[in-house]
């Protein structure tokens, strides 16, 4: 049976720098909310009418906190749903709702995240994704296919990589259970405390 998940509510975080204005930008807390998100594979509809959904101060501090977050099967059965965001009566919160009549927002934007531009293979694998496109047309049917090409690469990668980080972080957690039983047994050398 198809599950069809919705998870909405006042998450208290924005995935980037434009959700916020006039107001702090946690990076930190934005990365690790884009994480959740990739982690259990939800996607997230465009949002009209509005920008932001909260304001604060006196009016002149805005955020995107009110989202709706889906699961892909939900997404595949009403791909031309929306997000609108009502206006605020009392509150300094906007309503927001989630609409599966067709609407059409534009395109949903393609994420990339700062933190990958230091990462070794990134140009690589960039490079190869544009260089693997044989397609001939107009020139904006071609930098179509090559942006698809592009994300879809990206997002292996991006797996592959966090798949290196999670055994090297396993290693080391392995190491550090080992020197804790030693440390329980007798005193650790230099050479094992620098480890």
């Amino acid at each position: 049976m198809e599950e069809l998940w919705v998870v909405m509510g006042d998450f208290n975080a924005v995935r980037c720098p434009e959700e916020r204005f006039n107001t702090y930008f946690n990076a930190g807390c934005a990365e690790a909310f884009n994480d959740f998100i990739d982690d259990n594979d939800l996607l997230e509809y465009p949002m009209g009418c509005r920008k932001f959904t909260r304001v604060s101060g006196s009016g002149d501090k805005l955020s995107k906190l009110y989202r709706f977050l889906v699961s892909p099967s939900f997404w595949n059965r009403w791909p031309d749903a929306a997000v609108m965001a009502l206006p605020r009566c009392e509150s300094d919160h906007n309503p927001i709702i989630l609409s599966t009549n067709v609407s059409n927002f534009g395109a949903i934007p393609f994420r990339f995240y700062n933190s990958w531009l230091g990462r070794e293979g990134l140009v690589g694998v960039v490079t190869n994704a544009i260089n693997g496109v044989n397609c001939i047309g107009p020139l904006d049917v071609v930098f179509a296919e090559k942006l698809k090409h592009i994300k879809s690469d990206l997002k292996a990668w991006v797996i592959s990589e966090r798949d290196k980080e999670d055994l090297v972080s396993k290693q080391l957690e392995s190491k550090i259970r080992v020197l804790e039983e030693t440390m329980e047994q007798s005193i650790l050398s230099d050479t094992e405390k620098h480890l």
